[in-house]
């Protein structure tokens, strides 16, 4: 090394390196706080119910393994976004909580103690006879790795100031009224908050003061009648679509973001003197700023196809299956749909295209990235 380059020269080259560093916009800290309380009490959910229901055949859960995926996408965002403040602590101590549990589900997944579990289940009884106070007892929940993840998360909420703790607790709250609507309207303790409707209708309404929202986020229908509660779905798919697409925009420009949210009038483009407007476009292709994108798969094309051109950008897995699988239903497994919005991000994030396809509950939602 040169005598004139001196340990000056390399402190102020580390000074440059660390000023010149990406910070993570606040839109997407915002949205990964949102994203990390649903898919978390998502995943806690899914596990809960479904683990001790298992078939001594099954493979683990597909849609466990993408929701995992997203979680740990969420806290690397908020860990970037975070860093150098109180919250950075936490954050660690959930990533490794969360590392923690998730080793272990996986390790006892169809193990001596789970295969046991199951057996009883299937030589007992049928399965919607099975007690409430059963799946408690059983739940995978209780093991003391998940119970430190949800206490580690709690403990993270406590960190943050009113905004972001709002909006992880709305996220959270979000899959727990969703799950209540997609089945009997129970709330199990072991889930967290015992009466979870009021409790986000409330913190819709604190978000929408914070956020200077200019959208309706109140709850349609109940959850209190014996009755399908398509209503009260409907209303969380509108109101879940609309703070994604607010959360995401930005204003320090004086203006949004170069993301289009999937609400807007698509944009025209003049391709070889013709104007093509953005979307999907007959036999495979997808337009998007004048240029052309085949979708391999005629399948995931369908399914964009038929998302782009509901008034909501999303559907239910009963109109899906009608109209893109065109199979009953009953044979939409997690697997398929797992492996069919798997292909969709692929795609839009192969051709840097800034959309996205999520599940929430039995929705697809085609959104801004």
């Amino acid at each position: 090394m040169p005598a004139a380059f001196t340990c000056g020269m390399l402190v102020g080259m580390a000074q440059k390196r660390k000023s010149t560093a990406k910070k993570v916009p606040v839109q997407l800290r915002n949205r990964a706080l949102f994203e990390l309380g649903r898919d978390s009490q998502q995943l806690l959910a899914g596990i809960h119910d479904e683990y001790p229901m298992a078939g001594p055949d099954d493979g683990f859960p597909t849609d466990w393994d993408t929701l995992a995926a997203q979680i740990n996408t969420s806290m690397s965002t908020l860990a970037d976004g975070f860093r150098g403040t109180k919250t950075t602590q936490p954050l660690r101590d959930l990533q490794e909580a969360f590392d923690k549990a998730w080793k272990q589900l996986r390790r006892d997944w169809l193990g001596k103690e789970h295969s046991a579990l199951v057996l009883w289940a299937r030589n007992h009884t049928e399965p919607w006879l099975i007690p409430e106070s059963w799946f408690q007892e059983n739940s995978p929940l209780k093991h003391k790795a998940w119970s430190q993840f949800h206490a580690t998360l709690d403990r993270l909420a406590n960190k943050l100031p009113r905004l972001e703790k709002t909006l992880l607790s709305v996220g959270r709250l979000m899959s727990q009224v969703r799950r209540l609507s997609d089945s009997v309207p129970l709330q199990e303790p072991i889930l967290g908050e015992p009466d979870a409707p009021p409790a986000l209708q409330a913190g819709l309404h604190e978000l929408r003061v914070l956020l200077d929202l200019d959208i309706d986020v109140e709850l349609q229908g109940t959850l209190t009648q014996p009755t399908p509660h398509d209503t009260v779905r409907e209303s969380l798919d509108r109101i879940h679509r609309d703070l994604l697409m607010h959360i995401s925009r930005t204003k320090s420009t004086g203006r949004h973001s170069k993301k289009r949210s999937t609400g807007r009038s698509p944009s025209n483009k003049t391709v070889n003197g013709s104007v093509q407007a953005d979307g999907p476009v007959a036999p495979f292709w997808f337009w998007w700023d004048g240029r052309r994108y085949k979708v391999e798969r005629p399948l995931i094309w369908k399914l964009l196809n038929y998302l782009w051109r509901t008034t909501t950008r999303s559907a239910n897995f009963e109109e899906l299956a009608e109209h893109v699988w065109e199979c009953p239903v009953a044979d939409l497994t997690q697997g398929t749909i797992g492996s069919a919005r798997t292909a969709a991000r692929e795609f839009f994030h192969r051709h840097k295209i800034p959309l996205i396809v999520s599940v929430m509950g039995r929705t697809f939602i085609l959104e801004e990235a």
